[in-house]
């Protein structure tokens, strides 16, 4: 796989996801491709490749990443349709297939809660709070605002700091 303006690896987006600066990231596999590896990147969500007119216009403006099954056509052709509609989109050097090969992180799709009309998930809205302590504090939106680079933290350290000790000597008295 050769680095292209119009691609990312596996490995820099893996730094992203979980960051403010991770991009949207957008599953276009084929029905069969999913059913046969039914997990996502941490992140994303899945949209057929078929309706991408249909889509495009809401992610204006934002950075995408498009992955497919093996990070070719539809993931290219995708992209290629988002540039058009004002979207700075990549696709997934390798796509999914990639992205299990370098061992990064996936999550069953079946775990994920479902989607309202608006796009919000039970776990960040009054009906089932992520944080009790963070809906005493904000109203729902705020709680999201507030909570995001707190459950950033976590993947992240989920992610890449679980083995790291803070074992430095305390001042103390024993």
């Amino acid at each position: 796989m050769s680095a292209s303006y119009t691609s990312i690896s596996p490995d820099k987006l893996s730094r992203l996801v979980g960051t403010p600066a991770a991009p949207t990231l957008i599953d276009v596999r084929i029905d069969e491709d999913f059913s046969a590896d039914p997990r996502l990147i941490p992140g994303a969500v899945r949209r057929s490749h078929l309706d991408v007119q249909d889509w495009a216009s809401r992610l204006s403006g934002q950075s995408v990443v498009v992955v497919c099954h093996k990070g070719q056509k539809l993931s290219e052709g995708t992209a290629a349709w988002l540039r058009c509609c004002n979207v700075a989109a990549e696709s997934l050097e390798g796509g999914q297939v990639g992205w299990k090969e370098a061992n990064h992180a996936t999550v069953p799709a079946a775990r994920i809660p479902k989607r309202d009309g608006r796009g919000r998930t039970p776990w960040v809205t009054r009906a089932r709070p992520a944080s009790l302590g963070l809906s005493r504090m904000f109203d729902d939106e705020e709680q999201l605002n507030a909570g995001l680079q707190l459950y950033d933290a976590f993947y992240r350290w989920c992610r890449d700091a679980t083995k790291e000790l803070h074992n430095w000597p305390t001042h103390k008295g024993k």
